[in-house]
């Protein structure tokens, strides 16, 4: 069993997501402990599913709800009989998933932030350069005018 705060670690989320995943995904529960609330390995596996499905899929709360139901993919695993194997391997899937697509996503915002930085130059020295004209064209009705 893992405390709510060894889930969050592991799986890279909030206390404040976890919980607000619990209260909309009924199959994350838990189990209470008190005031403390404790987690299976079915439960971890889930939350990788539903940070898969929210984070990578980009669905909403909604539709990853429906699409859990409709796979019917609970439990995961058996804790009773399979262990960690298939939780760790599900864990370190996901994980290796979610840091190529943080990697993608934080690839092509720094191209678009390269972008905009090159049209932003681009643009100050089409400026310039309109300034500089602007001058010539002054100096030469000056000159035309002392002529």
């Amino acid at each position: 069993m893992f405390s709510e705060d060894a889930v969050c670690r592991q799986c890279g989320l909030a206390p404040y997501i976890l919980r607000y995943w619990q209260m909309h995904f009924p199959e994350l529960r838990g189990e209470a402990q008190g005031y403390k609330t404790t987690f299976s390995a079915n439960d971890i596996a889930l939350v990788w599913r539903i940070k898969k499905l929210l984070y990578i899929d980009r669905l909403s709360m909604q539709e990853a709800q429906e699409r859990l139901r409709a796979e019917q993919c609970f439990p995961v695993c058996d804790p009773g009989r399979a262990g960690l194997g298939p939780r760790i391997a599900s864990t370190q899937t996901m994980r290796v998933e979610l840091s190529e697509t943080e990697e993608k996503k934080a690839q092509s915002f720094a191209e678009q932030e390269k972008e905009q930085e090159k049209q932003r130059l681009e643009a100050k020295r089409l400026e310039r350069i309109e300034r500089v004209r602007r001058v010539i064209s002054e100096l030469k009705e000056l000159k035309s005018q002392l002529s």
